[in-house]
């Protein structure tokens, strides 16, 4: 206080960047795989895992006090992801003349995904702990969480509840809310392709090829918005494509 004694202010922040961050990651992972034979080929993976941090970028900003009070699930963890893909060529028997180049070369593929939801960085911007910097990429407070977290249908007008979240005091320390909570909205997708190749002659062929990407056209929300100062807290910010469908005819000689 009074210091300098003119009263210009010398520095209004202090910011530094360390590697003071660690991490933990441990999962399973299974595959199942068919090769190709008999007109079909498939593969299924899965991965069951866990991942642990107390940030997970150089965005992310630390308590001060205390580097491991924001140590737990990661940004990027995803506790169960399944991907099952395949390619099968229509049984249809091989015919001759106008019908075998209307109804051969038929094939069917597709990539289903099922991915659980990215965690939500809770934090909070009203610098009610006084440890703000405009220099960060983030804001360090968080709120205090009161009651059980639940999450809801995110197709309704929230993801989760907003009131078991309260705000800190003036001057109180950073809330006891975990750095990030379970979870945005998985992913559950479906893309499809139906593709037919058509030979003209010997040096000469066509290929026509549709694909269609979330066939069953689900709502996939995503990006809920953690700022429990903002008047979106708790609401999705982002949804993920429609079903989109495309088509082309390639030529190859």
């Amino acid at each position: 206080m009074g210091c300098p004694a003119d009263g210009t202010p010398i520095f209004t922040s202090i910011f530094a960047e360390d590697s003071a961050a660690h991490s933990n990651y441990n999962s399973l992972q299974a595959l199942l795989e068919k090769r190709f034979s008999h007109g079909l080929q498939f593969q299924a993976s899965y991965t069951y895992s866990k991942s642990l941090d107390n940030a997970s970028s150089f965005e992310e900003i630390l308590n001060p006090l205390n580097f491991n009070s924001t140590y737990g699930p990661s940004l990027f963890d995803s506790r169960h992801r399944f991907v099952f893909n395949y390619v099968w060529e229509l049984p249809i028997p091989k015919m001759q003349g106008f019908a075998g180049k209307a109804l051969n070369g038929w094939q069917v593929s597709g990539i289903y995904t099922f991915q659980s939801g990215f965690p939500i960085l809770i934090n909070n911007c009203n610098d009610q702990e006084l440890q703000g910097s405009t220099l960060g990429f983030e804001c360090p407070g968080k709120p205090d969480l009161t009651g059980t977290f639940k999450t809801h249908n995110p197709g309704s007008t929230a993801t989760f509840s907003i009131h078991p979240f309260s705000r800190t005091a003036l001057w109180e320390k950073i809330g006891n809310t975990p750095r990030t909570l379970c979870c945005n909205p998985p992913i559950n997708n479906w893309d499809m392709g139906l593709f037919k190749d058509t030979p003209i002659s010997e040096k000469l062929r066509v290929e026509f090829r549709t694909e269609i990407y979330n066939v069953f056209n689900h709502a996939q929300f995503y990006g809920v918005d953690g700022g429990s100062s903002n008047t979106t807290f708790g609401q999705p910010q982002k949804v993920r494509d429609p079903r989109l469908l495309q088509f082309a005819l390639k030529l190859i000689f």
